[in-house]
This record gives C-alpha cells, sequence and structure tokens, in this order.
C-alpha cells in the first residue's frame, strides 16, 4: 500500500503539470522584463538608462531566469521549467526530512501525498 501512494504522490503532479493551463501571471512578465534587461544590457533595471527602479521581490529569480535568457531559452519556458524543479526538489527534501525524523512509511507516503495535491 505504502508503494502505490508513494507513487500516486509523484504520478499526481506530473498528470496535473502535463493537463494544467500553460498561462502566466502577469506579475511573471515584470520579472521577464527585469532578466531580459539584465541578460541583453547587464542591467538590473526596468528602463535602459534610466535610474534603477527595484519591482521584484526575489532577485534570485531574475538573475535565474536571465540566465535561461542568455543561453537562449525563452523567459515563459525557463519559468516553467524552474518552478516544476524546485516542486519536484520540495517533494524530495520533504520526503527526506520526514525519514530523517523517523515518520513510519505510511505516514511518510500519505504527507507526500497531501503534499503533492496541492
Amino acid at each position: 500500500m505504502t508503494r502505490w501512494l508513494y507513487a500516486l504522490a509523484w504520478l499526481y503532479p506530473i498528470v496535473i503539470f502535463a493537463v494544467f493551463p500553460k498561462w502566466i501571471v502577469d506579475d511573471g512578465y515584470i520579472y521577464f522584463r527585469y532578466a531580459d534587461n539584465l541578460a541583453r544590457h547587464g542591467a538590473l533595471t526596468w528602463n535602459i538608462g534610466e535610474q534603477p527602479v527595484e519591482g521584484y521581490t526575489g532577485v534570485a529569480w531574475v538573475v535565474l531566469l536571465a540566465a535561461g535568457i542568455r543561453v537562449g531559452i525563452s523567459p515563459i519556458s525557463a519559468a516553467h521549467a524552474l518552478g516544476i524543479a524546485s516542486y519536484a526538489l520540495g517533494l524530495v527534501m520533504f520526503f527526506l526530512i520526514l525519514k530523517d525524523m523517523g515518520i513510519r512509511p505510511e505516514i511518510r507516503s500519505i504527507c507526500l501525498l497531501f503534499y503533492s495535491s496541492l
């Protein structure tokens, strides 16, 4: 039973990511503009040539998107890939934390299933 729950905890998000709409929240485009200016002009600013204005909450996300742009990946594709990778890493980290805490496999698999369904 535990193996089935583990499998479901991994398969559920894969199915959701495959069928879920691929729309982007409008705030994402703010990050994309900053990342594009950083990648193409080396300036972490909204408008090139103007005083820097910080309109983002996390510089790491802008830098990662800019790195994707620099290697030829669209910011939308980079954001999707980084988001899915972050989600999967969170699932793995949650599993390792639960295992390290000595949580029984049955309870651990149920917790992972709850995490993956959020």
